[in-house]
């Protein structure tokens, strides 16, 4: 898994926290786009992008219930932005 860059506006979320959604609106308010990197029935991790070319530059997994499901059936933010 890449380094984080210090300097993102999205730090780290360590697996188990319930703040994914949190984590993934500010990547797009800041320009980066995101893909579901891999989903289970109770898990789901996705791939942080950079907004200039797709490079995946951090992944963020979640056993939240509530990111698991409102990232149900979207496959990245080229879907749209989530909604608050």
């Amino acid at each position: 898994m890449p380094a984080t860059d210090p300097s993102s506006p999205v730090q780290p979320v360590q697996p188990d926290q319930p703040d994914l959604m949190q984590a993934l609106r500010r990547w797009e308010e800041a320009g980066g786009t995101w893909q579901v990197a891999a989903r289970t029935s109770g898990s789901v991790t996705v791939a942080l992008l950079r907004c200039d070319g797709g490079e995946e530059v951090d992944r963020l997994s979640s056993h939240d219930p509530q990111a698991v499901q409102a990232l149900a059936g979207r496959t990245g933010s080229e879907e749209g932005p989530l909604v608050s």
